[in-house]
């Protein structure tokens, strides 16, 4: 008894982390070859009762089904071994993410209670339509979390030259999220940095969610120096198909909010503030931005702890 419960449990996880769709559709094809193929077989009495007289016609075509039959065999053999032994998924992957049906008006609805985006500089990331989804589920019934990954000041002055200025007029985005937040909401808005968020784009919805049809990950890898937004890869991992992937993966984004590791936004902007290069280039608003961010006066910035935030 106790191994049929472990057989149907290997075979409901294989159901989970496999293309299952795709399987049995080439699965269902593929018996249906065989039934079509021996049917069309019988009917033509294609096969002789006696094989000394057979024409060459018959021999070649004879030779044709059999090599069909030992075809559609060896795709059964290797289906059947890639759902059982294999342990490689299929990701549905695209480009231009913003153009999909991943996008955030979709992924962000109103049952989201925790978003996490990770980002070199955050902008591309962090348009008009991530602010104002943003706000709203911080301002929802469901007092949502927003969590905002991005490089360290240094890390970008050092992979991406120039890249650095960026996070100028990002930061005057920042502040404008956080100042249409009141004090209490603005402790549900945090933003943090690592080195680790130099080489890719990732989207969090609902990370921790005792539902995990909930968990959903878009993944864009991003070169350096890439500035080819439209045309960036993408590919997304659903907890509910691929939860040990999808675990595997979110245990580095744990590891760069772990408050030992990461760097907090006042932290940051004092940063700024001491690069007499960089900060001369900032535009009046851009400057009043980083002085509030520096100000941690103004909210907690500098003690966050994400477990204990997001419990």
């Amino acid at each position: 008894m106790k191994s049929k419960i472990h057989f149907i449990r290997f075979l409901l996880t294989k159901l989970k982390n496999q293309n299952i769709g795709k399987s049995i559709v080439s699965f269902l094809f593929l018996i249906a070859s065989v039934v079509s193929l021996t049917l069309l077989v019988d009917r033509s009495q294609l096969i002789p009762n006696n094989f000394v007289n057979v024409s060459d016609t018959t021999l070649f075509m004879l030779i044709g089904v059999v090599l069909l039959y030992v075809i559609i065999f060896i795709q059964l053999i290797e289906l059947l071994y890639y759902f059982i032994f294999s342990k490689e998924v299929s990701l549905i992957a695209g480009m231009n993410v913003g153009d999909s049906i991943f996008n955030y008006k979709t992924i962000i609805d109103q049952h989201t209670k925790h978003i996490i985006l990770v980002s070199q500089n955050f902008r591309g990331a962090i348009n008009k339509d991530f602010k104002e989804l943003s706000i709203g589920i911080i301002k929802g019934k469901n007092k949502g979390k927003v969590l905002l990954i991005g490089t360290t000041f240094s890390a970008m002055k050092e992979i991406c030259p120039g890249g650095e200025l960026d996070y100028l007029s990002t930061l005057k985005d920042l502040k404008e999220m956080y100042i249409s937040l009141d004090l209490d909401e603005q402790k549900l808005l945090r933003v943090v940095f690592h080195p680790s968020a130099s080489s890719l784009t990732v989207f969090f919805r609902d990370p921790n969610h005792k539902k995990l049809r909930r968990r959903i990950a878009i993944i864009g890898p991003k070169f350096a120096q890439d500035k080819n937004a439209p045309n960036r890869l993408f590919c997304i991992i659903e907890s509910w198909k691929q939860k040990d992937l999808y675990d595997s993966f979110f245990q580095h984004i744990q590891y760069m909010a772990n408050p030992n590791n990461c760097q907090f936004l006042n932290q940051f902007c004092q940063g700024i503030k001491a690069d007499p290069t960089v900060y001369a280039k900032a535009k009046p608003d851009e400057k009043e931005a980083i002085d509030y961010f520096c100000d941690s006066s103004n909210q907690d910035l500098s003690v966050f702890d994400y477990f204990t935030w997001y419990d």
